[in-house]
């Protein structure tokens, strides 16, 4: 199964998280993906209630880092 991991927050589009960890992930030949997911405060919830057992970790940025401590 891919599993998936994210850098999340707003903006995202400038982050060089993805093509690092990309690289990374097949360097260690892990069959996972990473995203940069535009999500902004109020979406944060919902999001994360939805992430499903794919998922294996998130790295939050600007603004979310205080709305992720709710």
């Amino acid at each position: 199964m891919t599993r998936n991991a994210a850098v999340v927050g707003s903006p995202i589009s400038h982050s060089l998280s993805p093509v690092l960890h990309r690289a990374a992930y097949t360097a260690l030949g892990l069959d996972w993906v990473y995203w940069g997911l535009e999500v902004n405060p109020e979406q944060l919830p919902a999001f994360v209630a939805g992430l499903d057992d794919s998922w294996v970790g998130l790295s939050v940025t600007m603004p979310l880092k205080e709305a992720i401590l709710e």
